[in-house]
């Protein structure tokens, strides 16, 4: 199949101009990766014979088309590149092999600069071509080269006013820079002339949302599910637009239906697809995580979570989705497999105080890595002094045996905001170790009056404090205080 695809190439008439390549297509290389980059694929007699007949009739088109097609059929995404590539080289004008090659050839996950020369070598022979100038434009976007993007864009829609690409690709321009009626605009225009399928509804709603529409994002959305009721992206997307819109309930069912219909991971899917697929599906347990905890389903959200994280097959699940289940673990009084969560979020690069005021408390609570435990408390009172990180910082210390400065950051953190129960409860067990135990008592008395709720922590809460209440220093500073 490899050797039918160079000899259609070297039998070509026509040859495309790309960068780099001296004007003419190397059979080896062609502007796309080395043809050993492809893994081994099966025969089938189908695709047999659409190879003999498109090598009998090298120009014509319908045959090329139909072996490319063909190709993209069984997920063969290179080889549909190179055929589309036969067809450029015969007629470099035709704007749908084009944009055909070029999204192949980015499914394929070749580099950035291998499609940068390919858009080159199109627009070197028709510079006009609509294709080529829209993902150029996309490739400038994705390194933050706005104004360069913005001027392929704008000239791949005056070539054509009904290419809806380069308008979703302006509206997210102008959403990143926050230029939202702008965006909605560019919105409108994409609607007004795009497809109607699933995929050009799925990405209208998604820019929708960031041009802060959520009821067009929502009605968008829908309409996706209504044209793909058989795909997990459009129930994908909705599920996140219902989660904006604060309906979590639907979310969840969305949701769950964009994970019963993903297509299973077999042992013959190319490495990149397969990444791509596992990452969009760990996405989705993170986004039922998320809608099951806004219901207060916690032991749901731990079960959606620890799916994203156990499938990630290799941290391709953000860590905001390991710092949500590190969460999750802690509410079900789980703390190895809490501590274990946050970590991974922090060894992914999660630069965030909760992650380490969490990780630290969690570490306090069970008396262990306490030296490990102050670092992380320090770092996150330096970025974030409030009530919980001296708090934390505050317990820390005390279960180290520091007890005058727990005393102090504990002093910081009662003093700040509401009372709060738990933090009067440390404050108070920090006054006893040093030697006020009325200043104790009188903490721990209020700590419990607070303590109101009837949930199962609000219960170990109080369970802990009035065990406090009865140690004998307590008792006896309280009695002292009643003959006052």
């Amino acid at each position: 199949m490899r050797h039918v695809l160079t000899r259609l190439l070297v039998m070509a008439t026509g040859v495309l101009a790309l960068a780099g390549c001296g004007g003419r297509i190397d059979p080896k290389w062609n502007g796309l990766p080395p043809l050993s980059q492809e893994p081994a694929t099966e025969q089938d007699a189908e695709i047999q014979r659409l190879e003999n007949q498109a090598t009998k009739n090298p120009k014509s088109k319908p045959d090329l088309l139909a072996l490319a097609q063909g190709f993209e059929d069984r997920g063969r995404a290179f080889e549909a590149a190179r055929a589309y590539q036969v067809m450029l080289a015969e007629d470099p004008l035709d704007d749908s092999a084009a944009s055909k090659l070029l999204a192949d050839v980015q499914l394929h996950g070749a580099p950035p600069a291998v499609v940068a020369g390919l858009c080159q070598g199109i627009l070197a022979r028709n510079g006009n071509n609509r294709g080529a100038l829209w993902v150029l434009g996309e490739l400038l976007l994705q390194q933050n080269q706005v104004e360069s993007a913005r001027g392929f864009l704008q000239r791949a829609w005056a070539q054509e006013p009904r290419y809806w690409r380069p308008a979703l690709a302006l509206a997210r321009l102008a959403g990143l820079q926050m230029q939202l009626v702008e965006a909605r605009t560019w919105c409108r225009r994409a609607e007004q002339v795009a497809p109607d399928t699933y995929e050009a509804k799925t990405q209208l709603a998604t820019l929708y949302v960031d041009a802060g529409d959520l009821v067009r994002a929502l009605a968008t959305a829908r309409a996706g599910v209504g044209l793909g009721p058989r795909y997990p992206l459009p129930y994908t997307v909705l599920g996140r637009v219902l989660l904006l819109a604060r309906r979590p309930a639907e979310a969840a069912d969305a949701i769950r239906r964009a994970i019963s219909l993903a297509p299973a991971i077999r042992p013959n899917t190319p490495p990149s697809l397969a990444a791509g697929l596992t990452s969009l599906q760990c996405e989705r347990y993170w986004l039922l995580g998320q809608a099951d905890l806004a219901q207060g389903h916690w032991a749901e959200a731990g079960d959606a979570l620890t799916r994203a994280v156990d499938e990630s097959r290799g941290g391709t699940v953000p860590a905001g989705a390991n710092f949500d289940a590190a969460v999750v673990y802690g509410r079900l009084g789980d703390r190895e497999k809490a501590i274990e969560q946050y970590k991974r979020a922090l060894d992914k690069g999660m630069d965030s105080f909760r992650v380490n005021n969490d990780l630290a408390y969690l570490y306090a609570e069970d008396g262990h890595h306490l030296d490990e435990a102050l670092e992380a408390a320090r770092a996150a009172v330096d970025v974030a002094p409030s009530v919980q990180t001296y708090d934390t910082l505050g317990w820390v210390q005390y279960q180290r045996g520091d007890y005058r400065a727990a005393l102090e950051n504990l002093s910081k953190a009662s003093a700040e905001g509401r009372p709060n129960p738990e933090v009067l409860r440390h404050l108070g067990l920090a006054y006893l170790r040093t030697g006020q135990a009325s200043q104790g008592a009188e903490a721990l008395t209020k700590a419990l009056q607070l303590v109101q709720r009837d949930d199962l922590a609000s219960r170990e809460l109080r369970a802990k404090i009035q065990e406090d209440l009865q140690r004998r220093e307590v008792i006896n500073a309280r009695k002292q205080g009643e003959r006052r």
